[in-house]
């Protein structure tokens, strides 16, 4: 896969292969949506929320598409809630600007879109956390750390998404307070 590649960021589960994965941040999803949503839907009970919105679901290779839905559902005590259903969108990005248009809940990480967030495009309506078991890797070949420009890079970059993310983090730690419909 990345054999032509020096240095990639992968999102992935942990693993162990030939290359090194240095960890940039374990995913932590939440439930985000338009507050235009919030204006539509009765959002007083995470189960009905869940129910009467359409589903945004992120595509990963060999799983199920409803699989951090369903992981959702059991968390909340809900193993029963129909999460197969929805669209299915191959990056966070496009189940994020679907969301942004005022319909359907994206169960993404919050960190990616904290600018939505803080403008108000975006609202956390439950304080919900849900780890997934993924998260974003810095992968390199062995051989290719003995390249200066890649190791410099490499710091460079794990250093730089630590403390982006502990700021980040802090921005979107809040759910809305919204009123009740």
């Amino acid at each position: 896969m990345l054999s032509d590649i020096d240095i990639a960021i992968v999102f992935t589960e942990p693993r162990v292969t030939d290359a090194i994965h240095d960890l940039l941040w374990m995913v932590r999803s939440t439930i985000l949506c338009s507050p235009k949503l919030l204006q539509k839907v009765d959002h007083t009970d995470i189960a009905k929320f869940i129910s009467s919105c359409d589903l945004l679901h992120m595509k990963l290779e060999d799983k199920p598409r409803h699989m951090f839905w369903e992981m959702l559902a059991r968390l909340i005590g809900r193993p029963d809630l129909a999460v197969d259903r929805g669209l299915v969108f191959d990056t966070q990005q496009l189940c994020v600007q679907y969301a942004l248009m005022g319909d359907g809940l994206a169960l993404v990480d919050p960190i990616l879109f904290a600018d939505e967030i803080k403008a108000g495009r975006l609202v956390r309506p439950f304080d919900i956390w849900l780890d997934e078991g993924y998260g974003y890797y810095l992968t390199t070949h062995p051989e290719d750390l003995s390249n200066e420009a890649v190791a410099l890079f490499r710091s460079w970059l794990i250093a730089r998404f630590n403390a982006d993310r502990l700021q980040l983090e802090a921005a979107v730690e809040a759910p809305v307070k919204a009123d009740a419909p």
